[in-house]
């Protein structure tokens, strides 16, 4: 009889049973329909333990036997996939095996007893089935046992009738179970088995007895353990598979067993039950489902092999109550091959925990997996693919995607473990869904650095990779990595192919197909707690295939115009090859997606890349065309680089294309780039016809005027010919830049101190303009940009202003060359615009310098190539040449330095001078005839001779004009003629006119162009250089009242105020008379006299007013506008002469008592006057008239001319001197050179060329003669003056001798034989005269006068004499030898152009005066300053110093114009002549200093410290220049300086600095120079010198505070020692005891001086020292009252205790015997060591003592230390455990032996030493530990080989492994271990060399670079200049002038010990407000080295280093 029915358990899910005899076909549909309306009705009766043992679905059954799923997924893969997605079916639960069992055998026991009972088997069973309720609570698995589990099973079983659904049944059951009350079962054995799979015996389980209460509503716990026992495992595991596989569609459970059950005391007797389940495939129990807590890789170990170590934390939700320990399992992952039926391939070993099961609760799981090695079929790739297994692995994986793992039982299992588990676990592969990391921000920051753009090459193929553009650059990409990635990751190689897109458009495609070298670093993501990976890869040459020209085009207008960042996007699919403890594979296809941030090319504009252009040379040249090869210097902003293979871009301004310009194979980096070779075409005409033409001339124009130009530079479709399509794309923007400013030359003959041309951006082609006002001409300072190429300027039309106001104007058509470089124009003809405000600055302004306008049209040449532009310059600094350089000579006498003479030429009436051939043209009479001849190098020579004039003549002027070679000759008879030397087609001699009224004067202008002539019939003629007439003016009385001079009346009594004291109140500057300007009388000549002024714009005429009867002098404008006349002045005579600086105007006046040179201004009012001495020899002065009066060309020299003389006179300080009197009458000066002129003797036969230089006549420089003494000449008075006794300017002088004639030189030498040595300061003064000489002799010892000695009057005893230049030619003594004493006189010399020569050799240039004394060349230059060279033996090795005063001690700044004047070595003084005449005495560092080591050499020391003192030298060289000397001579030196505030002063200076080869190095000679540095052997330089002095003054008692001091200077200071000297000073009753505390208060802190004399335990000096501070009596008084109530070691203890001397307080307390207090002191201090030594006798004491710091030392980690201190205490095993920490594995292991470990122990604190070794990678240490220790030869000849040990390691294999079946052989270890870690040895050199290679081709070119760099130009590449702008040094003339000079104040007695510095100013100031960030800043600039910074070449260097 069938019956079905439903057993509900916990209210939830329905499961179908029926015995195995009857079909499934045959169940009743009433049943099931019932079951679904109980179900729904019973549905909110569930009990909160709700979850069934196993899960049903009645919606799903399967009546058939064919399964319906055979489309559907596996069953297991579906589960495990749920795990991710979540179970969609809610309310579905799973029921476990026990759970089944359990319910299978009480639904027998029921059913069999009520069977058995009541006799109604059928009924019965319906009840039971019905009716029994059983609830499980609990469920745990006890143990795992050999063949199976123990299941505890706890639950509440009660009958409930209410659920039979037959009344007769239920009232039936009802009734039986009333009787029967309870029912037993015995133990039972339960057998489980599967029919539809051939009976499989699934397992059994072993059922103890059961007594339960079978009453309706009563409830029985019931609480029992079942054994279950396995059945059928192979079967069981292709059951398992099945499912696995998808395969099972429902499983049939039949349960059999018998039975034993009795009812109280009633036996039922056994019976036989069989019941059977049906499990759908949705009722078949599934997964929970988990998540992945953690999850993470890292490297690892295991059993000595290194691997990948994973590690998973799995949770998972419990939702039964079952309780049970899930026992260690290990498993096989697997993953499947390149073909499905190839198998799984092995990856990696796991292994679980350990895990507790709780009832309802999570669960973790915690999973370690292993991954030893990969296997070769794992990473090689698939067959016909580029992937291998792995790649398939690893792409899905970092994908995103979810990929399937395999999991197999291992057959290695964990230990304990049972047999049965492993037996069945071993052949389940398990598929396991594993979930992908889909990789978002995957990159973090995508940067590109030294990009390289390389344009493409332009003879590609079209379609080439070499004809697009190729990008190099340094890829850093800084990867997120994922938080699971825990091991070391280093990328080898990277490829992609990259898509680069814009604004979401495709831009192009970058190609890096081919594998790049790449880097990888493990870094921190900044602002993030979280690591990346920092991937490195050097691009290079990679071709950007652009796909969309559009897109570039605005990527270009963004990058150039835009001002900001481009965005632009990169989507790749990367390969990485990386290396890990695993290998060397690749991972394919890594989606990456990055921004690169392209920073804009310009900011906006073109002006930030500074195109500057250096060097310009002109290739090629037509009639319109240009072809320029420049060197291009441009700034690249960018950080990006590019190579310019060609490119070709037309230049053009305003759409009109005027040109094009080629580069080939440039390469411009970021930062400065220099010398870019650009090759320019200039041709308008061509490229844009006329209008071309005409813009290309405006531009030139405007450019070469200094105007703001631009050029727009656009590329054409020809710019890149491989490339047409992006030369037209990138043609559409037009790049606009400044025109590129060409770099001038500079000028080295331009003074420091005047201005450049100006300060505006535009070139500056003219530099400089000097107006000849005389001439009328005009120079100017061409400065060509062409460095090899000669410019022709054709033509000059120009047109120079002031203020807007004309100055004058030049026309000239004559061609001439600027060459390369500074060149001077020829004199350019300038017509002034006379009258005018600009030509009245131009006059106001001579001497001086001015800002002129030039306005101008140039005609211009360059080759073939000519075209006519226009100028405009502003700015251009003008000067006027008369007053341009004048020079004023106050202490120098005129001294004759060359003479050539022509004799024997008779007749001679006038000269001339060529300037051109620097000859003299000479006019004279002979045999009738007039000879016109020319003087010059090759002697007399006849240019023409014609007939004189029949009637008696006189040649009033001889003109040369040096341009054309034409003289001019005018004769007082009206006859003008011209002599042309080179005639083309006219005479050679023309008399050109003649004046009928005679011509009483005549003069030319000084610009060659007017010709003045006065008549003697009283008029002025005025002609061109044509001889055409353009004035004509008549002399009246009439001009006499064009200046209306006032009389204030006091030259006239009645109009003077004559009461008291009127002669007070009378104004000094009015005469008492007034002239009326009566003539000279008998004197007068009535001649007529011209001269015009410097610049020729006005003359001056002297002549003789008949109806006045006075002379009248008129100045004439150039016009022959009268503007002025001479007030009258008496005694006036015709000599007249305007000095060309045109401020005076010259002339003579006569008395009857001397004569005088008068002074007049342009408006004819006096100016002062000098009186004219009488003449020697000349007993009536009317014998001797006045010829004339000359100028020379500088205004310097005023020449006065008698008739058989010439005198030459200066003027300084208002004073005039007569320096020169030659007996020759006919004086020229030379046009040009201001000392150079022609003689005509008196008897006019003889000519002489003679020229001077002014020079100082000085005494000897040698030591000890070096007075200073100096000579000036003032005609019959010599002065003389001592600068070192009386410091006295001229005209003033300490001596001043008469002398018996006037003086033509002097010399001055010592007064000594030649065989004898000097000893007095006698000197000898050695004067000449004409035609001799008198000597004097000067004894400035006793200051006497100087004494005459002898006169000399033979001229035949003064042999001629030389001078540098040449023997005299006449024997005539012009001047006198001057030789230095010791100096060769022709070693130095000085050129007219002031090059500073020694021994022909050229030492400087710009040099204005030198001096040679014993040690040093001393010389000015034009740069106002000093310099000082060393002298030594070779010329060739003398060492000029730099231009830097501010850091050289040898160059100083002077005031602008000084001259050197002498110098006194003795005094350290150098005399300078400022040009306002004062003298200045200076006392330069190199003189002090060479003086002062010369009196350390001579041992005189109080002369080289007073001479620190004075010049504040710092002290330390009295020591440093010689120490072992200074060291030997203390006492000497004691002795010398002898006071004690100077030998205090000179202790309190002293530091450990070598300043003789720091400060004071430059002043030395290069041999005599040591290297800095050097210390002084022993305690130091201070110290050894203190004690030294303390040494030498023991014995004084004077010196005591010279003692203290010493010892207070000592470095550190001995503060005790200077103390207890004075406490001895106490004890002896010394009275300086107060005076000596005072002063070592003043020398020291006295707040350190308190502590101090407090820790020499003397209260009475403490208080002393306390007395002398600032303390407060009221806290210091109690303070020491309460030491001095203690005991006396107490005391000492709390006074070393308070100052901090714990040493000394703890041997105190050892002395009291407080062992106690002494550890506790010990211990809080830390002063273990020290405790231990004073107890080391004391073995008790010592021992606790040694614990305690034993113990101290392991706290502190000094394990070491501590395990010493264990050893001593016999801790081996704390000793042991030091050693380990402390990783020495040698010591831990012997230590360990002797505790002694057990072997087991041993071996495992050996294998964790050797973990440890290979931590810290000391691989040497972990082979041996392995070899020696753990006998792994396997693991020793690996760590052997990681620590490069090849020969250990082939030793270890070959000769100490054993064969023997645990280890491999030789040859396997060999092949396994040794040859792959060679081979890896062998790629990781051969790598690192490649990479050093590459480092060292990238970096040491640019290292070169940079130091060519450096040494071209130093100041750009340190980017300044510490004196920028050229600014001048301010002169101190009193101090030193630099901070290193000074540098010995630092230390002086008043502010070492004070804790100040005495160094003021703002320097360090700065220096003290430096902030630590900005010093932060600075090291973080270094160590980044910045490409372009100053620190490039430190980093460079370091990186190669």
């Amino acid at each position: 009889m069938s019956n079905s029915s439903d057993i509900r358990l916990l209210g939830e899910g329905e499961s179908h049973q029926s015995r195995s005899s009857r079909p499934p076909s045959q169940k009743s549909r009433r049943s099931s329909r019932s079951n679904k309306s109980r179900q729904s009705a019973k549905h909110s009766r569930r009990s909160e333990e709700s979850a069934p043992l196993l899960s049903g679905d009645v919606d799903h059954r399967n009546y058939g036997d064919a399964p319906d799923h055979d489309n559907a997924p596996s069953t297991a893969a579906s589960t495990l996939r749920s795990l991710q997605e979540g179970d969609s079916r809610k309310g579905k639960t799973s029921r476990r095996w026990p759970s089944i069992i359990a319910l299978t055998i009480l639904t027998l026991v029921l059913i069999a007893i009520l069977g058995l009972g009541f006799a109604a088997p059928e009924v019965a069973e319906q009840y039971a089935k019905e009716a029994m309720v059983f609830e499980p609570t609990d469920l745990s698995i006890d143990s795992f046992t050999s063949s199976g589990v123990r299941a505890r099973i706890q639950g509440n079983f009660r009958m409930d009738a209410s659920k039979v659904h037959k009344k007769p049944v239920r009232d039936l059951g009802r009734a039986g179970t009333w009787i029967a009350r309870a029912a037993e079962s015995k133990r039972t054995q339960v057998q489980v088995f599967l029919p539809e799979w051939g009976d499989v015996f699934l397992g059994s389980a072993d059922i103890p007895p059961i007594i339960v209460d079978i009453r309706d509503g009563h409830t029985t716990h019931l609480d029992f353990v079942s054994e279950l026992t396995a059945g059928d495992l192979n079967g069981i595991r292709r059951i398992a598979e099945d499912w696995l596989d998808g395969r099972l569609g429902q499983l049939r459970v039949r349960g059999s067993a018998d039975v034993g059950i009795k009812s109280g005391i009633f036996s039922l007797g056994t019976q036989t039950l069989s019941e059977e389940i049906m499990f759908r495939a949705n009722q078949i129990a599934v997964v929970p489902k988990y998540k992945i807590g953690h999850l993470g890789f890292s490297e690892g170990e295991r059993d000595g092999v290194k691997g990948m170590l994973a590690n998973v934390s799995l949770t998972f939700k419990n939702d039964y109550p079952v309780d049970f320990e899930i026992p260690r399992f290990r498993f096989d992952i697997l993953v499947p091959g390149c073909l499905a039926d190839a198998g799984y391939l092995a990856l990696a070993e796991a292994t679980t925990a350990e895990t507790q099961v709780s009832p309802k609760s999570d669960v973790d799981v915690n999973v370690s997996g292993f991954v030893r090695e990969l296997p070769e079929t794992l990473i090689a790739a698939c067959p016909d693919t580029q992937t291998s297994p792995i790649d398939r692995l690893l792409g899905s994986y970092v994908e995103g995607k979810e990929t399937l793992i395999y999991v197999r039982g291992s057959s290695s299992p964990s230990s304990g473990t049972p047999k049965w588990i492993i037996d069945f676990m071993k052949d389940v592969v398990v598929p396991v869904p594993f979930p992908g990391h889909e990789f978002k921000d995957l990159i973090r920051n995508f940067t590109l650095a030294d990009v390289h753009f390389g344009l493409p090459d332009p003879f590609a193929s079209p379609d080439s990779p070499q004809s697009n553009p190729r990008i190099s650059a340094v890829v850093k990409a800084l990867i997120n990595l994922p938080k699971e990635i825990q091991f070391p990751i280093d990328v080898a190689r990277v490829r992609a192919d990259s898509d680069v897109y814009y604004e979401g458009r495709k831009l192009g495609e970058l190609d890096l197909h081919e594998w790049q070298h790449a880097n990888s670093t493990r870094t921190t993501i900044p602002d993030e707690d979280q690591e990346g990976l920092l991937v490195q890869s050097i691009v290079k040459e990679a071709p950007l295939n652009i796909t969309d020209d559009d897109v570039f085009a605005d990527v270009i207008q963004a990058l150039v115009f835009g001002g900001k960042p481009v965005v632009l996007g990169v989507q790749a699919q990367v390969d990485v090859e990386s290396s890990t403890v695993l290998g060397t594979f690749v991972v394919r296809d890594i989606p990456a997606w990055g921004k690169v941030f392209v920073k804009p090319l310009s900011g906006g504009n073109m002006t930030s890349f500074s195109p500057e252009v250096g060097e310009l040379e002109i290739l090629d040249t037509s009639r319109t065309t240009l072809t320029v090869g420049a060197k291009v210097n441009v700034t690249n902003p960018t950080e990006y680089a590019a190579t310019v293979p060609y490119v070709d871009i037309n230049i053009s301004v305003n759409d009109t294309i005027l040109g094009h310009a080629t580069a080939r194979d440039v390469s411009v980096v970021p930062g400065p780039n220099h010398n870019l070779a650009i090759v320019a075409v200039w041709n308008p005409s061509t490229q844009s016809g006329n209008e071309g033409a005409h813009v290309g001339r405006e531009l030139l124009s405007q450019y070469i005027s200094g105007y703001n130009t631009s050029l727009t530079l656009r590329t054409h479709p020809l710019s890149i010919p491989s490339q047409p399509h992006l030369g037209a794309t990138l043609s559409i923007f037009n790049a606009t830049i400044p025109t590129p400013q060409l770099k001038s030359p500079p000028n080295p003959n331009r003074p420091i101190d005047q201005d450049p041309p100006s300060s505006s951006p535009g070139p500056h082609f003219i530099d400089d303009a000097v107006f000849h006002l005389i001439t009328s001409t005009a120079d100017l300072t061409l400065l060509s940009p062409l460095p090899h190429t000669s410019l022709y300027i054709t033509s000059v039309s120009a047109t120079a202003s002031y203020n807007n106001t004309p100055v004058g104007s030049i026309d000239y058509d004559l061609p001439f060359e600027v060459p390369p470089g500074v060149s001077l124009t020829p004199r350019l003809p300038v017509d002034w615009s006379l009258g005018s405000v600009g030509y009245e600055a131009v006059k106001e302004a001579l001497g001086g310098k001015l800002k002129v306008e030039a306005e101008a049209k140039v005609g211009l040449r360059v080759g073939r190539w000519r075209e006519k532009v226009w100028y405009e310059g502003r700015g251009i600094g003008a000067r006027g040449s008369p007053n341009s350089d004048i020079k004023i000579f106050r202490m120098r006498n005129l001294r004759c330095v060359g003479q050539q003479i022509v004799q024997d030429v008779p007749s001679i009436e006038a000269t001339a001078w060529d300037a051109s051939s620097d000859s003299i043209i000479c006019l004279r009479t002979a045999d009738g005839l007039l000879r016109l001849e020319r003087w010059g190098d090759e002697g007399l020579q006849r240019i023409a001779s014609w007939d004189a004039p029949p009637t008696p003549y006189k040649v009033l002027d001889l003109h040369f004009f040096a341009d054309t070679q034409i003289a001019c000759i005018i004769l007082d008879n009206g006859d003008i003629i011209l002599v042309r030397e080179s005639p083309a087609h006219e005479e050679k001699i023309e008399i050109v006119g003649s004046i009928d009224a005679a011509i009483s004067a005549a003069a030319w202008s000084p610009d060659d162009e007017s010709l003045v002539l006065t008549t003697k019939a009283s008029t002025i003629v005025y002609l061109t250089r044509d001889f055409e007439e353009l004035a004509s003016v008549e002399l009246t009385t009439r001009d006499l009242e064009v200046s209306d001079h006032v009389a204030v009346g006091w030259g006239k009594k009645e109009t003077q105020f004559k009461g008291k004291k009127a002669r007070a109140l009378r104004d000094p500057t009015v005469p008492d008379t007034i002239d009326d300007g009566r003539l000279a009388g008998t004197n007068e000549s009535r001649e007529t006299t011209i001269s015009w002024r410097g610049d020729g714009a006005y003359l001056a005429v002297n002549s003789v007013e008949d109806v006045s009867q006075r002379r009248v002098i008129r100045i004439y404008s150039r016009e022959g506008v009268l503007d002025s006349v001479s007030e009258p002045v008496n005694g006036l005579i015709g000599p007249l002469s305007w000095r060309p600086a045109g401020n005076l105007v010259a002339g003579i006046q006569l008395f009857e008592d001397k004569r005088q040179v008068v002074f007049f201004e342009r408006n004819g009012l006096r100016h002062g006057q000098f009186p004219l001495r009488p003449l020697d020899g000349v007993q009536n002065r009317n014998e001797v008239s006045i010829r004339s009066l000359q100028w020379n060309v500088d205004s310097t020299v005023l020449a006065v001319a008698y008739d058989d003389r010439v005198q030459l006179w200066t003027m300084g300080n208002y004073h005039w001197y007569l320096k020169q009197e030659i007996m020759d009458p006919g004086l020229k000066w030379h046009p040009e050179k201001p000392l150079v002129f022609a003689l005509i003797s008196k008897s006019k036969d003889r000519i002489r060329r003679l020229q001077y230089s002014l020079e100082v006549c000085a005494g000897p420089i040698l030591p000890p003669f070096d007075y200073g003494l100096v000579a000036v000449i003032d005609g019959k008075s010599l002065k003389i003056t001592p600068l070192r006794q009386a410091d006295i300017p001229p005209p003033m002088s300490l001596y001043d001798i008469d002398l018996a004639a006037n003086a033509s030189d002097v010399v001055i030498n010592l007064d000594c034989p030649d065989d004898e040595i000097c000893r007095k300061p006698i000197f000898r003064i050695r004067v000449l005269h004409q035609t001799w000489f008198s000597r004097y002799c000067l004894d400035l010892g006793t200051m006497q006068p100087p004494l005459q000695m002898e006169n000399s009057a033979d001229s035949g005893k003064t042999s001629p004499v030389t001078n540098g230049q040449g023997k005299l030619g006449s024997g005539l003594p012009l001047s006198l030898d001057f030789r230095s004493l010791g100096v060769a006189p022709d070693l130095y010399q000085m050129t007219e152009n002031g090059s500073l020569l020694a021994n022909g050799r050229v030492l400087a240039r710009g040099c204005t005066s030198y001096l040679v004394t014993p040690s040093h060349l001393i010389f000015t230059t034009s740069q106002h300053l000093l310099k000082f060279v060393h002298l030594v033996a070779e010329t060739d090795a003398l060492e000029v110093p730099p231009d830097t005063p501010e850091s050289d001690e040898r160059c100083r700044s002077i005031e602008r114009g000084a001259k050197l004047v002498t110098a006194m070595p003795s005094i350290f003084a150098v005399v300078l002549q400022m040009p306002r005449g004062n003298l200045e005495t200076i006392y330069p560092r190199a003189l002090v200093l060479a003086g002062i080591r010369q009196s350390i050499n001579g041992k005189k020391y109080k002369k080289a410290f007073l001479a620190c003192r004075n010049q504040r030298v710092d002290m330390n060289i009295l020591h440093d220049h010689q120490p072992e000397q200074f060291m030997e001579n203390i006492r000497l030196i004691v002795d010398q300086i002898e006071k004690v505030e100077h030998i205090d002063l000179f202790l309190s200076s002293l530091r450990e600095e070598d300043v003789s080869t720091t400060m004071y190095r430059e002043t030395l000679r290069v041999e005599e120079r040591k290297d800095a540095g050097a210390s002084t052997e022993g305690g130091g330089k201070v110290n050894n010198i203190c004690n030294a002095f303390l040494e030498a003054l023991s014995s004084r008692k004077a010196n005591v505070k010279n003692m203290i001091t010493a010892q207070v200077c000592k470095n550190p200071s001995d503060l005790d020692a200077g103390l207890t000297e004075i406490v001895r000073l106490r004890e002896n009753g010394s009275d300086q005891v107060e005076e000596t505390v005072e002063h070592i208060c003043f020398l020291a802190d006295v707040n350190r001086l308190f502590d101090n004399a407090l820790g020499l335990y003397d209260l009475q000096l403490t208080l002393l020292i306390a007395q002398q501070s600032q303390r407060d009596p009221r806290e210091y008084l109690p303070f020491l009252q309460e030491f001095e109530l203690m005991e006396p070691l107490r005391r000492k203890f709390s006074i070393d205790d308070h100052l901090g001397r714990l040493k000394k307080a703890l041997h105190h307390l050892h002395d009291l015997s407080a062992f106690d207090e002494l550890k506790a002191y010990a211990v809080k201090h830390t002063l273990y060591e020290h405790a231990l030594s004073l107890h080391r006798h004391n073995e008790v004491e010592h021992a606790s003592l040694m614990h305690l710091y034993a113990d101290h030392l392991k706290a502190t980690s000094r394990f070491k230390e501590a395990a010493t201190a264990f050893h001593y205490l016999g801790d081996h095993a704390q000793a042991s455990d030091c050693h380990r920490n402390a990783n020495q594995w040698q010591e831990a292991l012997s230590t360990a032996s002797l505790i002694p470990l057990p072997t087991a122990q041993l071996r495992a604190l050996a294998e964790s030493l050797a973990q440890s070794a290979v931590e810290t990678k000391d691989f040497r240490a972990a082979a041996i530990i392995h070899l020696n220790h753990l006998y792994d030869i396997p693991a020793a000849a690996k760590y052997f080989c990681k620590a490069y040990l090849f020969s250990d390691a082939f030793r270890a294999i070959t000769t100490l492994a054993p064969p023997s079946s645990q280890q491999p052989n030789n040859d396997d270890l060999l092949a396994s271990v040794f040859d792959p870690a060679l081979a890896d040895a062998m790629a990781a050199i051969t790598d690192l060399v490649a990479d050093c290679k590459a480092q060292l081709s990238a970096q040491v070119p640019r290292i070169r670079e940079l130091r060519e760099t450096k040494r071209a130009d130093p100041l750009a590449f340190l980017e300044g200049d510490n004196n920028a702008g050229g600014a001048d040094v301010p002169d101190d003339v009193s101090l030193a002038p630099t901070d290193a000079s000074t540098a010995g104040a630092r230390g002086s007695v008043f502010t070492r010990y004070t804790n100040r510095s005495s160094a003021t100013g703002t320097g360090s100031v700065a220096s003290s407000k430096r902030s630590s960030r900005n010093r932060r800043r600075e090291e973080r600039k270094r160590a980044r080295g910045k490409k372009g910074s100053v620190y490039e070449e430190e980093y460079l260097v370091g990186s190669v280093a």
